[in-house]
């Protein structure tokens, strides 16, 4: 699948070093919300990519960009397929997405 070789190849820790490099693009945001939203899709790579705190990353965008639609919808996307997985769903929640989300 290629989520998985996507991830074995380190996507995930470009991706998410892109958003920290390039906070202030919106292009950068949006698009790195999207490949999260894709690799996150995957059961194992959600888990993997929470660990790297990718959810942290989602959710400052969503701060960051606060006007930008494209940005709210792909990072809500990259949060619900994140956050289907108990563990997850905890950790998201404690990091304050329920209020990004409905704000989104």
């Amino acid at each position: 699948e290629n989520q998985i070789a996507l991830m074995e190849n380190d996507a995930g820790t470009k991706i998410l070093r892109a958003m920290d490099n390039h906070l202030d693009s919106e292009f950068v945001q949006d698009f790195a919300c999207r490949a999260l939203r894709n690799l996150g899709a995957n059961s194992g790579n959600k888990v993997t990519l929470m660990k790297m705190e990718a959810g942290e990353k989602i959710l400052r965008a969503m701060d960051i960009f606060l006007s930008s639609e494209t940005i709210q919808e792909n990072a809500c996307s990259a949060i619900w397929n994140l956050s289907v997985n108990d563990d997850n769903e905890i950790a998201l929640l404690n990091m304050g997405a329920a209020s990004k989300v409905l704000r989104a």
